[in-house]
């Protein structure tokens, strides 16, 4: 009996039959696995997009210093937002889900203070020693 279970599993048919069989049962749920995480991926973009569409900290034309490089807010888009770095004259494009991984500073609009200067831009520090006067003492 053992003999005749092998000969008929070793049928070329039989095994076709069988792997399409298994394919067809499990292809559906492989395509369904497929389409739901493009589709969270989609969605959680889409929320991105429109949470930095909607949002009051971000301007078009806003100067901004993304990690230490001053950068112009040039494009909002619901997928993308694109800033132009005024250091190289390039642009770079970045996800909106992506812009939280990024150090984002912005002069707040009452208080401008001059950019602080990275190691020798100004030249040396003045540096001035200040000593006290000593006044004699008077006794009373």
């Amino acid at each position: 009996m053992e003999t005749n279970l092998v000969n008929q599993l070793s049928d070329p048919a039989v095994l076709e039959g069988a792997g399409k069989a298994l394919l067809n049962e499990w292809v559906w749920l492989f395509v369904a696995g497929v389409a739901v995480l493009l589709f969270r991926e989609l969605i959680q973009e889409f929320a991105a997009g429109l949470s930095v569409w909607f949002s009051r900290q971000w301007a078009v034309d806003e100067i901004v210093f993304l990690n230490g490089r001053q950068a112009r807010i040039a494009r909002i888009g619901l997928r993308e937002t694109t800033f132009y770095l005024t250091d190289r004259n390039t642009t770079m494009r970045i996800k909106n889900t992506n812009l939280g991984d990024l150090t984002c500073e912005k002069v707040l609009a009452n208080h401008q203070p001059e950019y602080l200067p990275k190691g020798s831009e100004k030249g040396p520090m003045k540096v001035m020693l200040v000593e006290e006067e000593t006044k004699p003492r008077t006794r009373k």
